[in-house]
């Protein structure tokens, strides 16, 4: 009987930490590179997409080539960029000449303006529609883009092939999971939807200047290693968002910890106090058989769930501080959850302890 109640209070606590633990993790958002959204009189014919990562995985250099082929001559908007929180300038190549870029005017509408209405199939015909541009991401999320993010350029291209050149540097993505960090860098390739013919991509990745391992959602290399120099070659859109990521290694003890969790932490130093309590409540009562307030058994209601709340609140820094600098440091909103819940397990704890300590009573 006492431990169906042991295992019922548990799972009543479980239950009312539940949407504490519900919030979505850390998501510090890093450079999103993106292919351009190409005139209808352009295509793409090839890509070659240069990443450079830097020694410790803060940020990397991206080179992009495209190869275009045009349809007409004359002055015209080819392909409109994506270009928003880089860590260094965006800088863009024609032919090997370097080419002023500027943000869309946020006056323009593309009923008013021929020069962009060749983009009629991407951004729609109206206002809504011209807002927002939507990326289709992995599993996780999608990544909304916005017109005032969009760069563009006037050119007078003549018909037939050119290069553009694409420089910048791009900082890391953060996320956390089960209180370690994952970073990556990204690169979406979806765009290429939009596209009238795909062509063809190669992939250079250069991971000389980082020297620990690191993963990609690209698959096995057709060249190279991954933890060196890898090329991927694809004539079809492999993945949506390219991503290229590290997660730190921890020790065994980190795992351990973190399986454990720091719920998990607060419940064990729970049970221990809890036996405490209980055999010294059944020694106080036997002690004074007359006493009808056990004070013992009511002072350690209140000493046991504060002990348990503020066990559960210095478990995020404990493992945090044993995971290291890869920990996610996400408690402090979980915390406040804590903090927010200590009366309901004061409440909760109050009657599973009279309950069990009624139980042993009756059997003295």
């Amino acid at each position: 009987m006492i431990k169906k109640l042991s295992v019922l209070f548990l799972f009543t606590l479980f239950q009312s930490v539940l949407f504490a633990n519900m919030a979505q993790p850390i998501d510090a958002r890093g450079g999103l590179g993106s292919r351009p959204y190409t005139s209808q009189y352009v295509d793409i014919v090839h890509e070659n997409l240069y990443i450079t990562l830097n020694k410790d995985f803060t940020s990397a250099h991206f080179r992009v080539e495209y190869h275009i082929r045009a349809q007409k001559s004359g002055t015209q908007i080819p392909i409109l960029f994506y270009a928003s929180d880089f860590l260094s300038d965006f800088t863009i190549t024609l032919d090997g000449e370097i080419i002023n870029i500027a943000p869309i005017p946020s006056q323009y509408q593309l009923s008013d303006d021929t020069l962009f209405s060749n983009f009629a199939h991407v951004l729609g015909r109206n206002e809504s529609e011209y807002n927002n541009l939507f990326i289709d991401d992995s599993p996780k999320s999608g990544f909304q883009i916005h017109i005032k993010d969009m760069l563009y350029f006037e050119a007078n291209i003549s018909e037939g092939e050119h290069i553009i050149v694409v420089n910048y540097d791009a900082y890391r993505w953060r996320e956390s999971q089960d209180m370690l960090n994952k970073y990556s860098f990204r690169y979406a390739l979806s765009p290429a939807k939009y596209w009238k013919s795909f062509g063809t991509l190669d992939v250079y990745l250069d991971a000389n200047g980082f020297d620990s391992a690191i993963s990609t959602n690209l698959g096995s290399p057709n060249e190279g290693v991954l933890l060196s120099q890898a090329m991927w070659h694809f004539d079809s859109l492999p993945v949506n968002v390219l991503e290229i990521y590290y997660t730190p290694e921890i020790s065994w003890f980190a795992k351990m910890l973190i399986t454990i969790s720091p719920l998990g932490l607060a419940t064990i130093t729970l049970l221990i106090l809890m036996f405490f309590h209980l055999k010294y409540t059944s020694k106080f009562r036997q002690k004074y058989p007359n006493r009808k307030v056990n004070t013992v058994g009511v002072a350690g209601v209140f000493i046991v769930t504060i002990a348990f709340t503020f066990s559960w609140l210095f478990s995020f820094p404990f493992i945090n501080w044993v995971i290291g600098s890869g920990a996610s440091d996400e408690g402090g909103y979980r915390q406040f959850f804590i903090l927010l819940l200590s009366p309901v397990v004061l409440a909760i704890y109050s009657i599973v302890f009279t309950a069990i300590n009624y139980l042993i009573k009756s059997k003295e």
